[in-house]
C-alpha cells in the first residue's frame, strides 16, 4: 500500500504511517505494535498522536477528520473551512 504519511510520536517511540489504515511501529524495533483500521473507504492523509499516544486525529481525503479514542474511530467535528 501506498503510505500517504509518516508522523513520529512526541516521545519519539512510535512511528505512525498512514494509507487506508494507520499503524503504529516500534521505532527501535520496526516492529509493528498497532492497527487503526478505519470504517469505510478512507485514504488517509496523516495521523497525529496525543503526546500521551491514546487518543490519534486522522484526517481523510474526502476532507473529513477522525478522532480515535477508545478503541474506535469518531468523527470530529470541523468548522470555518
Amino acid at each position: 500500500a501506498l503510505i500517504s504519511a509518516v508522523v513520529f510520536s512526541e516521545d519519539g517511540k512510535l512511528v505512525y504511517t498512514s494509507c487506508d489504515s494507520v499503524r503504529a511501529w516500534d521505532a527501535e524495533t520496526g516492529k509493528q505494535v498497532r492497527e487503526y483500521a478505519v470504517p469505510g473507504s478512507y485514504f488517509l492523509r496523516v495521523g497525529i498522536p496525543s503526546p500521551d499516544n491514546r487518543t490519534l486525529v486522522v484526517g481523510s481525503f474526502r476532507e473529513e477528520v477522525l478522532v480515535f479514542r477508545r478503541g474506535r474511530f469518531f468523527p470530529a467535528p470541523v468548522t470555518g473551512m
